[in-house]
């Protein structure tokens, strides 16, 4: 008698760790169906000049519901408010907006003047939601060396 109601807890806690089981799995596949973000306006190297400002757009596709997006820029690897407390360099706020029915995240990296340490500097827009996550590397040139690359 006392055996049958461990078996009848122990089934009970089976069909529980099944259940949440199954759960997780469609959780997984509905998260797989909506999309890994994705950045659009991929560039790699942007123009600028000493001492004057700049703005680097990053634009992305969320693939996911916005609200569980997030979209932030890095240098060198590095969070924008760590290495620039004086707020020389500093993300604009999120914008959402629609275009052609699809929902676009826009976050600027905004300089509102440029050093020379900026061109030896790797700035990373970073897009991530559960399902994955897309970034886009830019290095800032002065313009001489923007051109070289070009005709090379």
């Amino acid at each position: 008698m006392h055996s049958g109601k461990s078996s009848t807890t122990l089934s009970g806690s089976c069909r529980w760790v099944a259940m949440t089981a199954l759960c997780c799995l469609l959780c997984v596949q509905v998260v797989k169906a909506l999309g890994s973000p994705r950045i659009i306006n991929r560039v790699k190297q942007v123009q600028g000049k000493l001492g004057q400002s700049l703005v680097i757009p990053c634009q992305a596709v969320p693939g996911f519901p916005d609200d569980f997006t997030i979209i932030y820029w890095l240098v060198n690897s590095t969070f924008i408010k760590t290495t620039y407390p004086s707020k020389r360099i500093q993300e604009n706020q999120e914008k959402i907006y629609t275009v052609g029915g699809k929902t676009v995240l826009q976050r600027d990296l905004k300089f509102n003047w440029t050093k020379k340490k900026d061109f030896n500097s790797n700035f990373t827009c970073v897009v991530m939601n559960p399902s994955g996550m897309d970034k886009m590397q830019v290095t800032i040139v002065p313009p001489q060396s923007l051109r070289r690359h070009k005709s090379s």
